[in-house]
């Protein structure tokens, strides 16, 4: 501290210590300060007091500049001190850390340009899903016929996953019925189906598994046998079907496929076959159930 004061005021050194004990730093940053002067009254003393980090008297790099007014030269003394303490505080909080310091960084020089060749990507081709199905399997019907019937059945099936839309078409063995009290008079009949039904089928693992609703149209022929005279009879009516539908994949394209449903006829019709003779008149043979059902199991292949 460049400060030259009469005899009345403090030392530089003094201001200095008391300083550092204000700003209480236990690496106080070295700073500059030069103080001017001036007693105009006995009790009126002004000072012009300059610190600068550099040591420089003013200038740009100068970081603090007070004019500071007191009574006595020692009161004037205590408040430099203060300002310097201050400065000290603002000196280290701006100085940076060893680890603020940022390291010098190199720039490579920029390499040379290469020809390279385009090489082509590799393209994932994913496999298209199989929308189409056609199968076959067995199937039997119950409520229909006399007696519960076996036959075959083919099917087709349009496949938008989960949706299910498929047309079935069946026909079971002919069953061959006597009347209950006259073995030697009685038909034979032989039914088949076209049954169209929608399911919602998810995956469940590997399994697809859901229900199914739908409509179709029975065609039960048949032809007495015995009597006098003997009748032929063909007749249709629409059902309606509801049930479970189940496919396990073989791969991407076979499955086990199945279906059980529950079906109701919406017209029962009554099979005369046979004359027992001119006194007793015609008679009834068989008449389909209100309520019937129907089990079918096949393999089925995906296609498109």
């Amino acid at each position: 501290m460049d400060w030259e004061p009469p005899g009345s005021c403090p030392s530089s050194a003094n201001i200095v210590a008391e300083a550092e004990r204000i700003a209480a730093l236990s690496a106080p940053r070295p700073l500059d300060a030069w103080a001017n002067v001036l007693q105009s009254e006995p009790d009126a003393w002004r000072v012009r007091l300059i610190v600068s980090a550099d040591g420089s008297r003013g200038g740009e790099k100068a970081t603090t500049e007070r004019s500071i007014v007191g009574k006595s030269c020692v009161e004037i003394g205590h408040a430099m001190a203060v300002i310097l303490a201050l400065a000290m505080v603002d000196a280290a909080e701006r100085s940076p850390t060893p680890s603020e310091v940022p390291l010098p960084t190199t720039v490579p020089p920029p390499s040379p340009q290469r020809r390279t060749e385009s090489i082509p990507r590799p393209v994932s081709v994913v496999p298209a899903r199989q929308l189409l199905a056609l199968g076959a399997g067995a199937t039997a019907t119950l409520g229909s016929l006399p007696s519960p019937g076996p036959g075959f059945m083919i099917n087709s099936a349009w496949r938008p996953r989960p949706f299910r839309v498929g047309l079935e078409v069946g026909a079971h063995w002919p069953q061959r019925v006597a009347h209950p009290d006259q073995p030697s008079i009685g038909g034979e009949f032989q039914l088949m189906r076209l049954a169209v039904r929608g399911c919602y089928a998810p995956l469940v693992g590997r399994f697809e598994l859901g229900g199914c609703a739908g409509t179709g149209v029975e065609r039960l022929a048949a032809v007495g046998f015995g009597g006098e005279r003997r009748y032929r009879m063909v007749t249709f009516w629409p059902a309606v079907r509801a049930g479970a539908f189940g496919a396990y994949p073989l791969g991407r394209s076979a499955a086990i496929v199945a279906t059980v449903e529950v079906t109701a006829p919406l017209v029962r019709s009554r099979f005369v076959l046979s004359d027992l003779g001119p006194s007793d008149g015609a008679s009834v043979i068989f008449s389909p159930s209100s309520a019937g059902g129907q089990l079918s199991v096949g393999v089925e292949a995906r296609i498109f």
